[in-house]
């Protein structure tokens, strides 16, 4: 993942040494703005979420979701490029979303 350096994510994740990922369905862009932003404070209130295997929290509703320990963190000019050993993983039928070229669109089915 690439986390803006600034980003008040960023050094949980440094000093939590793992992380979770959530690959959100095509109906959550509401959620992908909401955390898309600083501050991360109140970021989770109001949405659904649950504790994964290995501790990481993750959303509801998401396509997919992946929970991995920190292995390396490299420099990508304001961000950091944060590379994970994915540890747990789960999948949903619900079809995932990506943003690109300034919308959100879906992938899959």
């Amino acid at each position: 993942v690439c986390i803006d350096r600034g980003s008040d994510t960023h050094e949980k994740i440094l000093e939590a040494h793992r992380f979770g990922i959530s690959v959100l369905a095509v109906d959550q862009a509401g959620v992908a703005s909401r955390f898309g932003v600083d501050p991360s404070e109140g970021r989770f209130d109001g949405v659904g979420w649950h504790v994964g295997p290995s501790g990481c929290p993750l959303l509801k509703g998401a396509a997919a979701w992946l929970e991995c320990d920190l292995h390396e963190v490299h420099s990508g000019g304001d961000h950091s490029i944060i590379l994970g050993l994915v540890r747990e993983t789960g999948v949903t039928d619900q079809p995932s979303m990506v943003y690109h070229e300034g919308a959100f669109v879906s992938v899959g089915p």
